[in-house]
Parts: C-alpha cells; sequence; structure tokens
C-alpha cells in the first residue's frame, strides 16, 4: 500500500490527519479529538506517536488503539532514513504492510482478503474470530529467504495455550537475523513479553544468513 500526501509537504505523524486521510480512505467516518481518530464516533480509538531516534538515522512508529474495554494495542515500528521525513515515511510503510489491515478487519470491519486471512479458531472450547496479517519481510540488499515451513500453524498452537481471558488479544512475533552471530526472537500476547511464543520461534529453523533480514507477523483474536 502506497504512502499519498495532498496538499502537504512534510510528513507530520504526531498530528492526526495523515492517519485520517488512511482510515477515510478505507470509507470510514473519522472524528479527531485531540490527536486521537475515532471511526464512527465510539472506541476503539487510535493515533500515531512518532518518536526520534537516539541512533542517527533512525526513529520509531507507536501507533496506540484504546479499545472499547479501554485496554491500549501498541504496535512499534523502526523508521530508517536519511532525514526525519525518510525515517517517518519508512515507518509508515511498515506499519501499512504488516498490521493497519489486520486492525482495519477487526475492529472495524474492513476486510481486504489479499492483506488479511480471517478465520475461526476453537481455543479451550469456544470460538475465536482470528484476523492475522500476512509476514512483512525486511531484507539487506541481495538477501533472500523463505518463510520456514508451518510457521503460522506454530504460532497459532502455542496461542491455544495461552490464558485468553478478554474478549479480544493481539499478538506479534518478530525474528531478526542480523548476520550469523546475532538473532532477536521476540513475542508479544497483548503487548507483554510472552514466553511460550519466544521458545516456540526458538525453536523454528530459521534460515541461516549472512546479511538482515526480519519477519513480523500481527494477529487479532476476538471472541
Amino acid at each position: 500500500m502506497a504512502i499519498h500526501q495532498q496538499g502537504a509537504t512534510t510528513l507530520n505523524l504526531n498530528s492526526p490527519e495523515v492517519l485520517k486521510g488512511l482510515l477515510e480512505a478505507q470509507n470510514l467516518a473519522v472524528e479527531t479529538r485531540e490527536d486521537w481518530c475515532v471511526p464512527n464516533g465510539v472506541l476503539p480509538a487510535i493515533r500515531t506517536v512518532w518518536v526520534a531516534g537516539e541512533a542517527a538515522g533512525t526513529g520509531r512508529l507507536d501507533v496506540e488503539i484504546v479499545l472499547g474495554d479501554e485496554r491500549r494495542l501498541t504496535e512499534c515500528f523502526a523508521g530508517i532514513g536519511k532525514s526525519p521525513e525518510e525515517q517517518q515515511k519508512d515507518a509508515l510503510q511498515n506499519f501499512l504492510m504488516s498490521s493497519f489491515h489486520v486492525l482495519l478487519a477487526a475492529f472495524w470491519g474492513r476486510v481486504d482478503a489479499e492483506q488479511v486471512n480471517v478465520a475461526t479458531w476453537t481455543i479451550a472450547g469456544t470460538s475465536w474470530t482470528a484476523y492475522v496479517g500476512g509476514f512483512s519481510r525486511r531484507l539487506s540488499v541481495g538477501i533472500d529467504v523463505e518463510l520456514p515451513d508451518g510457521y503460522l500453524e506454530q504460532i497459532a498452537q502455542v496461542i491455544q495455550q495461552a490464558p485468553l481471558e478478554h474478549d479480544s488479544h493481539w499478538c506479534r512475533t518478530f525474528f531478526c537475523n542480523i548476520g550469523s552471530q546475532k538473532r532477536i526472537h521476540e513475542a508479544l500476547l497483548d503487548n507483554e513479553q510472552w514466553a511460550a511464543g519466544e521458545e516456540m520461534m526458538k525453536n523454528v529453523a530459521w534460515p541461516v544468513s549472512d546479511g538482515f533480514y526480519s519477519v513480523r507477523n500481527f494477529l487479532v483474536l476476538t471472541r
């Protein structure tokens, strides 16, 4: 999904206007209340927050959603570039390719079948709707890797062992290969470190590479 700016010369992700335009492009009526976008005038509400990075050439986009039960969902995206605007564009594109369509489907009923797989999962006798995003990858030049076989099924299996007490839950997994010596395994369930998910990821047969690559997935469950 490409980023289009109309009538703007700079990108400001601390303003609700960019996100408002993206939501309105999905045929949602959007109110703005301070820095929040409120589709249809009711919760969930969503906003973007840009955080300048300490290291040169980097920054971070935080996407925050306040749910109907007032819990807060947060997704974070790195942005890389020579200028702050390039960094914001990079982080926003990362968000659009990773979590945006999952959030639209789960919370606002806008399902793009090319971006989100919607399925029914039965967990501990309860029926859940799973909104599963694609696996977004970031690769260094000249690197290409295949997703390990059965990775989504392994995510689903370990989620079925988790205590799901609310009407909605969300899961993010992130794997990063930095050369042949360093690997990062990150799994979050409802924004909390998820030990069972991380252990599962460590047992996955990730491709070996001397370059950089990362694989990210985001999904939402609703009862």
